[in-house]
């Protein structure tokens, strides 16, 4: 599995995602729909803050967008946020 995946499986924020879900206009059951899961187990993984597979965070990622998606994961130092937005591109 690629390195950067197993980073963002660490850090992503469910909150995030739960907000730019709602701005967005998504329901869990799309979200589900989108990422080929069910919507239990889409909702048991924002709860328990689970990871994503690799597969489920590169269509988060198309979904989301970049910029997006740099909201949605965990980054310690702006630099390592700058580096992963400039592979996200």
């Amino acid at each position: 599995m690629d390195n950067r995946i197993k980073e963002i499986q660490k850090r992503w924020k469910p909150y995030r995602l739960e907000q730019w879900m709602n701005r967005n206009g998504y329901t869990h059951s799309e979200m589900a729909s989108i990422l080929k899961m069910t919507t239990a187990e889409f909702y048991r993984k924002l709860c328990e803050k689970e990871k994503f597979d690799e597969e489920e965070i590169y269509r988060l990622i198309q979904l989301l967008g970049a910029k997006a998606a740099m909201r949605v994961i965990y980054f310690p130092t702006l630099a390592e946020r700058e580096k992963m937005y400039r592979i996200l591109l």
